[in-house]
């Protein structure tokens, strides 16, 4: 009995052992299994999220610049929310952003029409955006890149030397950010009232039922080779058509177009003989000319380009070093004469081609950090962005897509405005919304193309303000004939070999129906869309012919609706009237500020009209441009003493006073009417005042118009 028990005991230890092993062994293997999914799947750094994808079945249509690719993502978890495309060339990327969602063990096929030629298409990247906890992007590593010469997938090196960002240089100003290396940035963190948006500290409103970002916003400036408002840290970018000069030693022969060049507008050989006795030298072109106060970075600017030849500098500019493909440039701000490079040597069989003039301290991440970093930061607190002369809106001659700037062109400051890619980034990277202006000549094929491109690359959190063309009603503009003639081949009403500013009205009634019908057939969700009809505010007989014409079933078919009419609501247009009564040498500027006052409240008895106007069509009441009109007619433009008067009353605190008042009044009637500031930076001077700002650093206590409205801004 006693063995008996002995052993019955030893049988059942032994038995519990082996259910104890037993499942410590299924915990193991399960950890094991656990962490190789894991392993395999996630595969997160020490600095991004990133996530198992692979590209394949990519084709390329030549005839269509087509490239179709599909994604296959594999097991792994990860809240992605959209993907980001990086298509390469030897001379630059295309970057294409889709906000899709793929699911684990799912692929998706992706189709996208680029600007380079396929031709030159050397790899494809792809790069998962993430939610982070805070609801904002951040993107991850990159997943795959493939190697289209080749089929291949490329392996990402784990050694390769790595050259670390910094805070500054990346534009932000709060938050922790991958420093490029696998190290953490601090970048520091915001004060009371403020939120960090994607490294950079924005306004929170104090009264979230009447948020304030959502009701101010402003007009951007255009690129030339003068401008104030620095918009990329690449200042090539500003670059001004082309000069060239011939042995004769002139500055500008005029002979630019008839040099041959590539599809970016870079010349495919210098010297060049255009004749028998005319030999062109040289090719030039200028950027941070002419630019009021000097006010751009100076210091060592790093020149890079691709091809064989040779480049000179002159003016403000000096080489300090030079290579193939790398120079060295030193640049001063002490005069107005800006860069001036000249192309004086470029080998036909490898051209000159792709060249950078990028500002001091961006040499490592110009590519990534597009944009200077104080150009961003001052516009982050808007709740809405227009690109009217960011597009060059008026006097535009694009007719159609091919006419458009495209990334990859020399310049940006060309006469049909910035490619429109350079606008989404913008309003993505600020997360705001993009108020854009069809050109006035621009076909179907054109507006079918940029709907699909902001359908597909803007943030789809957010909107899209659809306005035809810029101010049809002012005869200063070549838009306005083009739409009157228009407007006559219409016949809706007689045109006796004249048009009429009716002809006018109709066209732009017409055209924005039109407009609007693409934009809607495009986007997946149209109800980011608000259509804009844009009017003479003062002029309440526009804005009734406008919406009657456009409810007018000849004239929009496909019954499209609008959703706000827009006007400029500018105050204080009372220079002229200081010269005409002969007030110019005596007027104090507090007395003009007196002038200001009165206008303030004279063109805020406007806004009832218009509120129940809208009202009674269904249609929100907004202002496309709003702020002081102190602007000198002709007679007295180059008058030194006016011109000094009105720019020390922009200057007044007072007038950041005047603005408060203004917006006060527009918000009293009109509580809702989102209202667009004009303009971000300008310099003063016989043209105007426009600049909420005078130059793009100007210290917030010298700039009283910016200061209100950011306070404003502040305070609703």
């Amino acid at each position: 009995m006693q063995k008996r028990g002995k052993k019955g005991l030893s049988t059942i230890v032994v038995t519990l052992i082996m259910i104890v092993l037993a499942l410590v062994a299924v915990g193991v293997v399960w950890l094991v299994v656990n962490n190789l999914i894991k392993g395999q799947s996630e595969q997160v750094g020490t600095d991004k999220i990133t996530f198992d994808a692979l590209i394949e079945n990519v084709v390329l249509t030549n005839s269509t610049n087509n490239v179709s690719l599909t994604v296959q993502r594999n097991v792994g978890a990860g809240n992605m929310k959209g993907m980001k495309f990086y298509f390469y060339n030897s001379t630059g990327v295309e970057v294409r952003t889709e906000y899709v969602i793929i699911n684990e063990l799912v692929s998706r096929k992706f189709s996208f029409n680029l600007n380079m030629p396929l031709s030159n298409l050397m790899k494809i990247s792809i790069v998962p955006i993430f939610n982070t906890k805070e609801g904002k992007d951040e993107l991850g590593n990159v997943a795959d890149t493939y190697d289209v010469k080749q089929g291949i997938h490329i392996e990402v090196p784990q050694n390769q030397t790595c050259t670390p960002t910094n805070c500054s240089a990346l534009g932000y100003n709060c938050g922790n950010w991958s420093n490029g290396c696998n190290a953490t940035l601090n970048c520091g963190s915001c004060s009371t009232g403020y939120n960090c948006n994607s490294g950079i500290c924005t306004v929170v409103s104090n009264n979230s039922n009447n948020n304030s970002k959502g009701k101010i916003g402003i007009n951007v400036g255009g690129v030339d080779y003068y401008s104030s408002e620095l918009m990329f840290v690449d200042v090539m970018k500003y670059g001004g058509s082309w000069v060239t000069s011939s042995i004769r030693g002139e500055f500008n022969s005029g002979l630019s177009d008839y040099v041959p060049s590539d599809e970016n507008g870079y010349p495919l050989r210098i010297p060049y003989q255009y004749n028998s006795t005319e030999t062109v030298t040289s090719m030039g072109t200028l950027t941070l000319r002419e630019i009021s106060g000097n006010h751009y970075p100076a210091g060592d600017y790093t020149v890079l380009y691709d091809g064989e030849g040779e480049l000179s500098f002159d003016f403000a500019s000096s080489v300090i070093s030079s290579q193939p493909g790398r120079m060295i440039i030193r640049v001063l701000n002490t005069t107005g004469d800006g860069v001036f490079m000249r192309i004086i040597r470029s080998n036909e069989s490898n051209h000159i081609r792709n060249i950078r003039i990028i500002m001091p301290g961006f040499e490592n991440n110009y590519a990534s950090q597009i944009f200077y970093p104080t150009f961003l930061t001052r516009l982050q607190n808007f709740s809405t962005l227009r690109f009217m002369d960011t597009m060059k809106t008026n006097n535009n001659p694009l007719t159609t897509w091919e006419n458009r700037t495209t990334l990859t062109y020399y310049t940006q400051s060309k006469d049909v405005g910035i490619a429109p890619e350079y606008i989404i980034m913008i309003s993505n990277r600020l997360h705001e919304n993009a108020w854009i202006n069809i050109p006035a000549k621009a076909d179907d094929n054109y507006i079918r193309n940029l709907a699909r491109m902001f359908n597909s690359q803007l943030d789809p959190n957010l909107k899209v303000y659809l306005e035809y063309s810029n101010e049809l009603w002012n005869g200063g503009f070549s838009q306005a004939e083009y739409a009157g003639q228009k407007g006559c081949d219409l016949n809706i009403i007689p045109c006796s070999g004249a048009y009429t500013f009716g002809h006018v009205v109709i066209y732009q009634a017409k055209r924005s129906a039109d407009i609007f019908r693409i934009f809607e057939e495009e986007f997946d969700d149209d109800s980011r869309l608000v259509k804009v009809l844009a009017t003479q505010v003062v002029n309440y007989g526009v804005s009734e012919g406008l919406v009657k014409y456009f409810n007018n079933i000849s004239v929009n078919p496909y019954r499209v609706k609008a959703d706000a009419l827009a006007g400029a609501l500018y105050f204080a247009g009372t220079a002229n009237s200081i010269g005409e009564e002969g007030l110019i040498n005596t007027i104090t500027v507090s007395e003009i500020l007196d002038r200001v006052d009165a206008g303030v409240d004279e063109i805020l008895t406007h806004i009832s009209w218009n509120k129940d106007f809208t009202d009674a069509n269904n249609i929100s009441f907004i202002q496309y441009e709003a702020g002081q009109h102190l602007v000198p007619g002709d007679a007295y433009q180059d008058n030194v003493v006016l011109i000094d008067k009105l720019t020390a009353a922009n200057r007044d605190p007072r007038m950041g006073q005047l603005y408060k008042k203004y917006l006060d009044g527009w918000f009293n009637q009109n509580p809702n009417g989102l209202i667009m500031m004009y303009s971000y930076v300008s310099p003063p001077g016989r043209y105007g005042f426009w600049g909420a700002l005078e130059y793009q650093d100007q210290p917030i206590s010298e700039a009283p118009k910016y200061k209100a409205i950011m306070e404003y801004i502040e305070n609703m």
